[in-house]
């Protein structure tokens, strides 16, 4: 990492994992991995941009599969779910559709 934290690749995967997985707030996030606010953020940071050099070939948006409807057909089954969002659909880069 470019600050100098040295950090095992488990920890930055479960960090950048917990954050994708879980809407909770970086204070959440804080308490569970024991990192100061700035730690967390740089380290999940870094580890989007090492998954994205990674597979970047693979990572794309597939416009002939992820169309409107089928985004709304996502949406509706986590409203199934009894999920706390309506009508939502959430990305990777932690940003929403509402």
């Amino acid at each position: 990492m470019d600050n100098r934290l040295i950090v095992p690749g488990t920890e930055v995967l479960c960090i950048v994992l917990h954050h994708l997985s879980f809407p909770t707030r970086l204070d959440d996030i804080i308490k569970e991995f024991g990192c100061e606010g700035s730690e967390i953020s740089q380290i999940y940071q870094w580890g989007i941009a090492h998954i994205c050099a990674l597979f970047s070939n693979v990572l794309y948006w597939d416009k002939d599969q992820l169309t409107l409807e089928v985004l709304w057909e996502y949406a509706d089954a986590v409203r199934d779910a009894s999920a706390p969002y309506v009508d939502c659909f959430g990305f990777m880069d932690s940003t929403y559709w509402h």
